[in-house]
């Protein structure tokens, strides 16, 4: 692993045929919440299929921010032209820092998915305009990555 990469992860939304889209999520020294040169706004949408983070009422393909060095909850919505089944998968975990638990919620079900343990089945209505999901990433101490380890127990102790 190069140490001086900037480390980053990738929403992969797929559907059938070759309905794909991507957001990408870096975390840099240099970059800020807000819009900055590191960042890459979404393109407008295609009325089939898109996946995009938002910050500050801003759409983005590429979405830079400060370091991960606490706790973080990043807005996800996902576009779709048509009420259907899509496969999400998190890639590139192995540039996040040891320690670092990846869940993505969905506010419609209230239920969280562990981006690590490998892809989640998800319904997108084609009536969906908003941020529907959040990427809520919870730096644990505890909790290490290291080499290709990308599965690391990210559950809250029950007493916790």
């Amino acid at each position: 692993k190069n140490a001086s990469a900037t480390p980053y992860i990738s929403l992969v939304v797929s559907g059938t045929g070759n309905t794909s889209s991507e957001a990408a999520i870096a975390f840099s020294a240099n970059a800020t919440t807000g819009i900055d040169p590191y960042d890459s706004p979404a393109l407008a949408w295609n009325g089939v299929l898109q996946v995009s983070t938002v910050s500050m009422g801003t759409s983005y393909a590429i979405n830079a921010l400060p370091l991960l060095t606490q706790n973080d909850a990043i807005p996800v919505k996902i576009l779709s032209g048509t009420t259907t089944q899509y496969t999400s998968n998190a890639m590139h975990l192995e540039n996040i820092a040891g320690g670092a638990c990846l869940n993505l919620h969905d506010n419609y079900t209230n239920t969280d998915y562990d981006l690590r343990q490998g892809p989640i089945v998800l319904t997108v209505n084609d009536t969906e305009t908003v941020a529907r999901f959040v990427l809520n990433i919870t730096i644990d101490p505890t909790l290490s990555v290291s080499g290709n380890s990308v599965n690391p127990t990210c559950s809250t102790p029950a007493n916790g």
